[in-house]
């Protein structure tokens, strides 16, 4: 009888520890979009200035042709 009750107590054990892992997984998830939605503003901030400054680079060569 006492394997039993062993055996019971290891498969609870063994539940809660899949219920504590899904729930990781899930918070991980949502950490790392989170993350990575930073990561895509910062290099579309990153972009639109690379690009305003290109735009401005090609506008004084122009005035320089002109």
């Amino acid at each position: 009888m006492e394997l039993k009750e062993e055996l019971e107590k290891l498969k609870e054990e063994e539940e809660e520890l899949k219920k504590l892992m899904e729930e990781f997984d899930k918070e991980l998830e949502i950490e790392l979009k989170e993350e990575l939605e930073e990561l895509k503003k910062e290099k579309e901030e990153e972009l639109k200035e690379f690009k305003e400054e290109e735009l401005e680079e090609l506008e004084e060569e122009l005035k320089e042709l002109e």
